[in-house]
């Protein structure tokens, strides 16, 4: 073989491996953790005596098919400083949450209830005590 043959396939082998790690490092990057996001408020009800505010919010997951982050916020609507709240996880697949994944509703006017529904898990039921300051989740049917 002559030199400028070999010359090409060396210089080729080199630009096939640089590619072949750029490709490597791009695949990887799309997978890296991007961190916990920042909760969005997805619905808000108020009590049907109109003393409390039950209000969901949600993260984006933080990989591609993550699990997203609930937080269940319970306030005084007069004396927000009694809140009280807790964080659960949802695994919904990778898919945006709705209204089916996340289903609030007060039973009376201080007991709420929400049922968590996501395609990898099953479905778990929070309940709220107003009077108690409690939030307590079963694995349960909604």
């Amino acid at each position: 073989m002559s030199f400028w043959k070999r010359a090409v396939v060396g210089i080729a082998k080199v630009i096939g491996a640089f590619l072949a790690i750029i490709a490597m490092i791009l695949i990887f990057s799309s997978f890296s953790y991007r961190g916990e996001s920042e909760l969005v408020e997805f619905v808000a009800l108020s009590s049907p005596d109109n003393s409390h505010l039950l209000t969901v919010n949600v993260g984006v997951p933080s990989t591609p098919y993550g699990s997203h982050t609930v937080e269940i916020v319970v306030s005084q609507k007069l004396n927000k400083a009694s809140q009280f709240d807790e964080k659960f996880r949802l695994s919904n697949d990778g898919a945006n949450l709705n209204a089916t994944n996340i289903e609030p509703k007060w039973l009376d006017p201080k007991n709420a209830s929400i049922c968590l529904r996501g395609q990898e898990q099953a479905e778990k039921l929070v309940k709220v005590q107003t009077s108690d300051r409690k939030i307590t989740i079963e694995e349960n049917d909604c």
